[in-house]
């Protein structure tokens, strides 16, 4: 693949570039939910800020970079992808720290993030900065709703899953009108995305959107059964 003169890999899911970003993302996972509990209340919280920060960051920057390098345009970069409204929105949930958004943003995280990590995207392959910005920006927002449940001890309940559930299908329905006046496909809800993912197993639209909800209600069940699993045993003794 080339582009500006320069060669990239062509990127492909379950290569080693996948394999390197995972493993490198997993890594900081286990450091910080190791170290993390360790430091006192106000390092976790400058911590927490820092975090929040990150996937913000590299969105921007990405954006800007993707400005001079080949234009933006409305179909595909404004920040309505789910993923792109998660890295807005963590900086805003620990600015106005409410504890009902910071466990909505947890459920929506985690079952809304992972898959574009399984089945990634970023465009172009090692070294782009596409591929090094799009693993920081959807990697630091799983740091964020992890420390959070971890670190910072938010403990979640079901009516915060259903909630997110809500709040998912509500923005996915404003998304789909937006996409049928610019003809774009964000969040997908047009057609699948041009590179392998699960919905390439779920049948075709709008078949497929049915079955990701039923997905979604899952992943969200097994957050609230882990935090139940896990957590309720640690506060239990």
């Amino acid at each position: 693949m080339e582009t500006n003169g320069y060669e990239y890999q062509v990127y492909r899911n379950f290569s080693v570039q996948h394999y390197s970003a995972l493993l490198v993302f997993t890594i900081i996972v286990i450091w910080l939910i190791i170290k993390g509990p360790k430091l006192d209340t106000v390092w976790r919280i400058r911590i927490f800020k820092i975090l929040s920060l990150i996937p913000l960051f590299a969105l921007l920057l990405r954006l800007i970079l993707d400005h001079f390098s080949r234009g933006l345009n409305v179909q595909d970069d404004l920040p309505l992808h789910l993923c792109r409204i998660l890295a807005v929105m963590a900086p805003l949930m620990v600015y106005l720290n409410s504890s009902k958004i910071i466990k909505i943003y947890i459920y929506i995280a985690l079952a809304g993030t992972l898959n574009a990590m399984i089945t990634a995207d970023p465009g172009f392959g090692f070294p782009h900065y596409e591929y090094f910005l799009y693993w920081i920006y959807h990697g630091g927002i799983i740091l964020v709703a992890l420390f959070a449940w971890t670190v910072m001890k938010v403990r979640l309940n079901m009516a915060s899953g259903l909630l997110a559930f809500l709040s998912i299908n509500v923005y996915f329905v404003f998304v789909h009108l937006i996409n049928v006046w610019l003809s774009s496909n964000y969040m997908y809800s047009r057609h699948k995305p041009p590179v392998t993912t699960l919905m390439d197993h779920l049948g075709e639209w709008p078949v497929y959107l049915f079955w990701l909800e039923g997905i979604a209600l899952i992943l969200l069940a097994v957050i609230f059964f882990l935090e139940k699993l896990i957590f309720g045993k640690v506060l239990r003794k």
